[in-house]
Protein backbone atom coordinates (compact mmCIF):
# COMPACT_ATOMS: atom_id res chain seq x y z
CA UNK A 1 0.00 0.00 0.00
CA UNK A 2 3.24 2.28 0.08
CA UNK A 3 5.51 3.27 -2.64
CA UNK A 4 8.93 3.91 -1.91
CA UNK A 5 8.80 7.61 -3.28
CA UNK A 6 6.69 7.92 -0.18
CA UNK A 7 9.04 7.45 1.89
CA UNK A 8 12.44 9.20 2.90
CA UNK A 9 16.07 7.75 3.01
CA UNK A 10 16.13 7.33 6.68
CA UNK A 11 12.85 5.23 6.71
CA UNK A 12 13.36 1.76 7.92
CA UNK A 13 10.49 0.55 5.99
CA UNK A 14 12.08 2.04 2.81
CA UNK A 15 15.23 -0.35 3.48
CA UNK A 16 12.67 -3.17 3.92
CA UNK A 17 11.00 -2.93 0.34
CA UNK A 18 14.44 -2.12 -1.17
CA UNK A 19 15.73 -5.71 0.37
CA UNK A 20 12.83 -6.99 -0.89
CA UNK A 21 12.89 -5.45 -4.76
CA UNK A 22 16.35 -6.49 -4.62
CA UNK A 23 17.55 -8.62 -2.18
CA UNK A 24 21.20 -8.68 -1.27
CA UNK A 25 23.27 -12.13 -1.96
CA UNK A 26 24.05 -14.38 0.75
CA UNK A 27 27.30 -15.61 1.62
CA UNK A 28 27.68 -18.97 0.23
CA UNK A 29 30.10 -21.49 1.94
CA UNK A 30 31.81 -18.61 3.65
CA UNK A 31 32.84 -16.80 0.81
CA UNK A 32 32.17 -13.08 0.82
CA UNK A 33 30.18 -11.72 -2.21
CA UNK A 34 31.54 -7.92 -1.64
CA UNK A 35 34.77 -9.49 -1.62
CA UNK A 36 34.52 -11.63 -4.91
CA UNK A 37 32.90 -8.50 -6.62
CA UNK A 38 35.66 -6.55 -5.93
CA UNK A 39 38.60 -9.45 -7.37
CA UNK A 40 36.13 -9.87 -10.13
CA UNK A 41 36.51 -5.59 -11.11
CA UNK A 42 39.84 -6.21 -11.27
CA UNK A 43 41.91 -4.56 -14.40
CA UNK A 44 44.42 -7.03 -14.41
CA UNK A 45 43.04 -11.00 -14.22
CA UNK A 46 45.79 -13.14 -13.99
CA UNK A 47 45.08 -17.10 -15.10
CA UNK A 48 45.45 -19.12 -12.31
CA UNK A 49 45.10 -16.28 -9.36
CA UNK A 50 41.13 -16.19 -9.57
CA UNK A 51 39.84 -16.31 -5.89
CA UNK A 52 39.33 -20.19 -4.39
CA UNK A 53 37.73 -22.25 -4.78
CA UNK A 54 37.20 -21.37 -8.73
CA UNK A 55 39.03 -22.80 -11.22
CA UNK A 56 38.72 -19.71 -13.36
CA UNK A 57 38.07 -16.53 -13.84
CA UNK A 58 35.09 -17.55 -16.06
CA UNK A 59 33.64 -19.40 -13.45
CA UNK A 60 33.74 -16.44 -11.25
CA UNK A 61 31.86 -14.36 -13.45
CA UNK A 62 28.80 -17.02 -14.27
CA UNK A 63 28.89 -17.63 -10.69
CA UNK A 64 28.55 -13.79 -9.83
CA UNK A 65 25.64 -13.36 -12.57
CA UNK A 66 23.59 -16.44 -10.40
CA UNK A 67 24.16 -14.76 -7.05
CA UNK A 68 23.20 -11.20 -8.14
CA UNK A 69 19.67 -13.07 -9.46
CA UNK A 70 19.48 -14.61 -5.81
CA UNK A 71 19.90 -17.72 -6.41
CA UNK A 72 21.95 -20.30 -4.25
CA UNK A 73 25.35 -21.37 -5.92
CA UNK A 74 27.69 -23.67 -4.64
CA UNK A 75 31.05 -23.65 -6.42
CA UNK A 76 33.02 -26.87 -6.91
CA UNK A 77 30.16 -28.78 -5.23
CA UNK A 78 31.19 -32.42 -4.96
CA UNK A 79 28.55 -35.09 -6.14
CA UNK A 80 29.93 -39.12 -6.11
CA UNK A 81 33.40 -38.08 -5.59
CA UNK A 82 33.00 -35.68 -8.78
CA UNK A 83 33.31 -32.18 -8.81
CA UNK A 84 30.28 -29.70 -10.66
CA UNK A 85 31.57 -26.06 -11.55
CA UNK A 86 28.39 -24.43 -10.33
CA UNK A 87 25.94 -26.49 -8.19
CA UNK A 88 22.66 -24.11 -8.18
CA UNK A 89 19.86 -25.19 -5.54
CA UNK A 90 16.72 -24.45 -4.72
CA UNK A 91 13.33 -26.02 -3.37
CA UNK A 92 13.73 -29.78 -3.69
CA UNK A 93 15.71 -29.43 -7.32
CA UNK A 94 19.40 -28.56 -8.14
CA UNK A 95 21.10 -28.13 -11.70
CA UNK A 96 24.62 -28.67 -12.20
CA UNK A 97 26.27 -25.63 -14.29
CA UNK A 98 29.55 -26.51 -16.55
CA UNK A 99 31.79 -24.00 -17.79
CA UNK A 100 33.63 -24.93 -20.85
CA UNK A 101 36.46 -22.47 -20.70
CA UNK A 102 38.40 -21.78 -24.11
CA UNK A 103 41.37 -23.35 -23.24
CA UNK A 104 41.77 -27.15 -24.74
CA UNK A 105 42.67 -29.06 -22.17
CA UNK A 106 42.79 -32.43 -24.98
CA UNK A 107 40.96 -34.88 -25.99
CA UNK A 108 41.17 -37.37 -22.59
CA UNK A 109 40.24 -34.74 -20.26
CA UNK A 110 37.12 -33.92 -22.57
CA UNK A 111 36.04 -37.53 -22.54
CA UNK A 112 36.61 -37.99 -19.30
CA UNK A 113 33.96 -35.01 -18.66
CA UNK A 114 31.44 -36.52 -20.72
CA UNK A 115 31.63 -39.63 -19.10
CA UNK A 116 31.48 -37.90 -15.85
CA UNK A 117 28.38 -36.20 -17.13
CA UNK A 118 26.54 -39.39 -18.29
CA UNK A 119 27.59 -40.68 -15.07
CA UNK A 120 25.91 -38.46 -13.38
CA UNK A 121 22.78 -37.94 -15.59
CA UNK A 122 21.76 -41.44 -15.14
CA UNK A 123 21.56 -40.85 -11.67
CA UNK A 124 19.12 -38.29 -12.06
CA UNK A 125 21.66 -34.76 -12.15
CA UNK A 126 20.59 -32.26 -15.24
CA UNK A 127 23.53 -30.89 -16.80
CA UNK A 128 23.71 -27.05 -18.50
CA UNK A 129 26.95 -25.96 -20.03
CA UNK A 130 28.15 -22.80 -20.92
CA UNK A 131 30.52 -22.20 -23.51
CA UNK A 132 32.78 -19.04 -22.90
CA UNK A 133 32.60 -17.69 -26.59
CA UNK A 134 29.69 -17.42 -26.10
CA UNK A 135 29.09 -16.23 -22.79
CA UNK A 136 32.00 -13.32 -23.49
CA UNK A 137 29.61 -12.39 -26.57
CA UNK A 138 26.10 -12.92 -25.33
CA UNK A 139 26.42 -12.91 -22.14
CA UNK A 140 22.37 -11.54 -21.51
CA UNK A 141 21.62 -14.76 -24.12
CA UNK A 142 23.06 -17.35 -21.84
CA UNK A 143 22.27 -15.49 -18.86
CA UNK A 144 17.88 -16.56 -20.15
CA UNK A 145 19.00 -19.38 -21.69
CA UNK A 146 20.02 -20.24 -18.48
CA UNK A 147 17.36 -18.89 -15.66
CA UNK A 148 15.00 -20.84 -17.94
CA UNK A 149 16.68 -24.13 -17.50
CA UNK A 150 16.65 -23.11 -13.82
CA UNK A 151 12.60 -22.08 -14.01
CA UNK A 152 11.83 -25.72 -16.17
CA UNK A 153 13.59 -27.49 -12.72
CA UNK A 154 11.69 -25.40 -10.42
CA UNK A 155 14.54 -23.45 -9.25
CA UNK A 156 13.83 -19.70 -8.16
CA UNK A 157 15.79 -17.08 -7.20
CA UNK A 158 15.73 -16.57 -3.01
CA UNK A 159 12.73 -15.08 -1.91
CA UNK A 160 10.69 -15.09 -4.97
CA UNK A 161 7.23 -16.38 -5.72
CA UNK A 162 5.97 -17.94 -8.80
CA UNK A 163 2.83 -16.22 -10.35
CA UNK A 164 0.09 -18.27 -9.94
CA UNK A 165 -1.95 -18.05 -13.17
CA UNK A 166 -5.50 -17.32 -12.60
CA UNK A 167 -8.42 -20.19 -14.17
CA UNK A 168 -10.51 -19.63 -16.19
CA UNK A 169 -14.14 -18.92 -15.33
CA UNK A 170 -15.21 -22.44 -17.53
CA UNK A 171 -12.55 -24.01 -15.67
CA UNK A 172 -13.02 -22.59 -12.39
CA UNK A 173 -16.58 -23.65 -12.34
CA UNK A 174 -16.18 -27.17 -13.36
CA UNK A 175 -13.84 -27.50 -10.56
CA UNK A 176 -16.06 -26.17 -7.90
CA UNK A 177 -19.52 -28.37 -9.17
CA UNK A 178 -20.04 -32.20 -9.43
CA UNK A 179 -19.89 -33.43 -12.74
CA UNK A 180 -22.99 -33.26 -14.57
CA UNK A 181 -23.81 -29.74 -12.85
CA UNK A 182 -23.60 -26.99 -14.64
CA UNK A 183 -24.41 -22.97 -13.41
CA UNK A 184 -26.76 -20.79 -14.60
CA UNK A 185 -24.20 -18.83 -16.68
CA UNK A 186 -23.74 -22.39 -18.87
CA UNK A 187 -27.28 -23.12 -19.63
CA UNK A 188 -28.38 -22.86 -23.10
CA UNK A 189 -31.14 -20.48 -23.91
CA UNK A 190 -33.65 -23.61 -24.26
CA UNK A 191 -33.04 -24.79 -20.78
CA UNK A 192 -33.63 -21.45 -19.55
CA UNK A 193 -37.01 -20.93 -21.71
CA UNK A 194 -38.01 -24.46 -20.04
CA UNK A 195 -37.25 -23.28 -16.47
CA UNK A 196 -39.10 -20.08 -17.06
CA UNK A 197 -42.13 -21.80 -18.47
CA UNK A 198 -42.36 -24.26 -15.25
CA UNK A 199 -42.07 -21.25 -12.98
CA UNK A 200 -45.70 -19.81 -14.44
CA UNK A 201 -49.03 -20.67 -12.53
CA UNK A 202 -51.33 -21.98 -13.96
CA UNK A 203 -54.55 -22.89 -13.52
CA UNK A 204 -55.77 -26.29 -12.42
CA UNK A 205 -58.19 -28.21 -14.72
CA UNK A 206 -61.79 -28.78 -13.40
CA UNK A 207 -63.09 -32.20 -12.33
CA UNK A 208 -65.25 -33.55 -15.01
CA UNK A 209 -68.54 -34.87 -13.93
CA UNK A 210 -69.36 -38.40 -14.79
Amino acid sequence: SVMLSELSESDLRRRLLQFCYAPKPIDVDGLNIDELELAAKASRRMPGVQPKPFESWFELDVFLRLVRKGYRVRPQCEVADKRIDLMVEGGMSRLAVECDGDYWHGIDQYQADVDRQRKLERAGLTFFRVLESHFRAMPLDVEQRLVAALHRQGIFPIGYTPPVTPASPSVAASKSEPDGIHSETEASPEVVKIEAESLVQRPLPLPRLV
